[in-house]
């Protein structure tokens, strides 16, 4: 994704775009998780599927919109990637082009993947 940059410390890989994070990953006991912004359409879709074995609110963060996904040998790594890109584009500056229709592609690659 343009001007997408990694940092963080460790095992906790960081992504974001112009100073601004859209991703991160996590352990969270024994589990590996990736944690980004989610739309609330996409949070509540995602979260009230009752797929617990996938998604879950992360703690701190998930009060202001993210959400984790466990990344094992249960990830949809199709859908990942969708949910991924929408928050990239949700962080994106603008400028980066029509971040409207990619949100709309994104978003319907997620309810395909659901």
């Amino acid at each position: 994704m343009p001007e997408t940059t990694e940092v963080g410390v460790g095992d906790d890989p960081t992504f974001g775009v112009k100073g601004q994070t859209f991703a991160t990953c996590h352990r969270v006991g024994d589990r590996e998780s990736v944690w980004f912004k989610a739309s609330p359409r996409t949070r509540s879709r995602l979260l009230s599927n009752g797929d617990d074995r996938r998604f879950f609110t992360p703690p701190y963060v998930g009060q202001h919109g993210w959400i984790g996904a466990w990344i094992d040998e249960n990830c949809d790594w199709s859908q990942l990637d969708a949910l991924l890109r929408e928050s990239y584009q949700m962080t994106a500056p603008d400028a980066q082009g029509d971040n409207a229709s990619r949100r709309e592609n994104a978003t319907t690659l997620i309810a395909r993947a659901s």
